[in-house]
């Protein structure tokens, strides 16, 4: 998991904590009956990892026990950093919807500092 990672993040054990804490909670989610995970991503991000990582993606993808992931490779080559994050789509228990959405990069794909919006 950390192979790709900048030094500085993998010698920095609180930024270590938040991306194992991160991993930990998608491969939750995954597994959630209630929960659809969509995870999209352009061709040209996808060949930005390495081979183990995508190993890893594919093996998670594969696996059965994951019913709530959906594996999305979008059409485009890339996709504007405006609309790389994540984004939650809540339904309340009064029928309506709570959108939450937050834009920033993976951590391997930041060149410098970020900041992040939500």
């Amino acid at each position: 998991m950390t192979d790709s990672l900048p030094d500085e993040i993998k010698a920095d054990p609180s930024r270590l904590k938040t991306i194992k804490d991160r991993t930990q909670s998608v491969r939750l989610l995954a597994k959630e009956k209630k929960i659809d995970l969509y995870v999209t991503y352009s061709s040209q991000r996808l060949k930005k990892r390495t081979d183990k990582e995508r190993s890893i993606y594919d093996k998670e993808v594969r696996n059965r026990n994951n019913i709530a992931l959906h594996d999305v490779q979008l059409s485009c080559p890339t996709t504007p950093e405006t609309v790389t994050g994540a984004t939650s789509i809540l339904k309340l228990a009064s029928g309506k919807s709570l959108v939450f959405s937050l834009n920033g990069s993976q951590v391997q794909d930041a060149e410098n500092a970020m900041d992040w919006e939500y």
